[in-house]
């Protein structure tokens, strides 16, 4: 996403950005989405465009270069590790990033189908349905959150995802939410409180990653944590979505990309 949107963004009439993208990343996104525009080869390029003897030039989290700033590199470009660069995706556009990034067709039918035996599971076949797809980041996370950060605010619990939900129960009829974690201990410890108060369904394709993030995505609206999973789907849905306050300073990791993106969008809200 963030190549893309780089290049797309930086390129110009006197200037192009020729994306490249590691043959073996290309490939495992094409096992779910649909052939990638982007070249999974490294371009052939006229040793004209670029001075070889400068060597590459990688594109830090905190660097923001203007358009003449990245024609005067005259040198390859490589984004850092774990680039998120949420401000270029979305002033790039997010209908162009949908465009690009399309789910494969067996993975919408098999969203299609997850939802359609939900709402008769539920008797709300006939109904119009809104649904909320809910995510917590746990597990591994929360020792990458101890092990990157000094301070951070406690991953949230049932109270954070309940006052969501209650803003959705109130703005709509027939909602169901959708709950996908890997972390069956807070699963064990929070999922009680919050099937007392909605039709809740927890991890409906059994936790597996592509048809999670599809399902997340094909729903209406969000409601997740942190990182850049649950951050991706709320994109793709382009709904209301709620993201945990970790009352960290915006650094364009992953831990702090959907509170970075709440502060563009104006239907992504910050609640602790």
């Amino acid at each position: 996403m963030s190549l893309f949107a780089f290049t797309n963004l930086y390129s110009t009439t006197n200037h192009t950005l020729h994306p490249y993208c590691p043959i073996t990343l290309k490939n495992t996104l094409e096992m779910y989405f649909e052939r990638l525009s982007i070249e999974g080869s490294s371009p052939h390029i006229s040793k004209d465009c670029y001075d070889d003897r400068k060597g590459t030039y990688t594109l830090q989290l905190k660097d923001n270069l203007t358009m003449e700033e990245v024609a005067n590199l005259n040198r390859p470009i490589v984004l850092a590790t774990y680039s998120a660069r949420y401000a270029e995706i979305i002033k790039n556009g997010i209908d162009k990033f949908k465009a690009e990034m399309r789910f494969k067709s067996e993975y919408v039918k098999k969203t299609n189908d997850v939802l359609n035996k939900i709402k008769k599971k539920l008797k709300m076949q006939n109904e119009n349905v809104t649904f909320v797809g809910m995510h917590y980041r746990g597990t591994d996370y929360n020792r990458h959150l101890k092990k990157e950060y000094k301070w951070y605010k406690p991953p949230p619990d049932h109270k954070y995802y309940l006052n969501a939900m209650f803003y959705f129960m109130k703005h709509y009829r027939n909602v169901i939410f959708l709950l996908m974690s890997i972390d069956k201990q807070w699963l064990e410890t929070n999922v009680p409180y919050l099937q007392k108060i909605a039709h809740l369904v927890v991890n409906p394709t059994n936790s597996k990653p592509a048809e999670d993030l599809a399902l997340l995505s094909y729903c209406n609206h969000s409601i997740i944590s942190y990182g850049t999973f649950g951050s991706v789907a709320a994109l793709y849905n382009e709904g209301t979505t709620f993201v945990y306050n970790l009352g960290l300073s915006l650094d364009q990791r992953g831990a702090t990309v959907a509170m970075g993106i709440a502060q563009i969008l104006p239907n992504w809200h910050i609640r602790d």
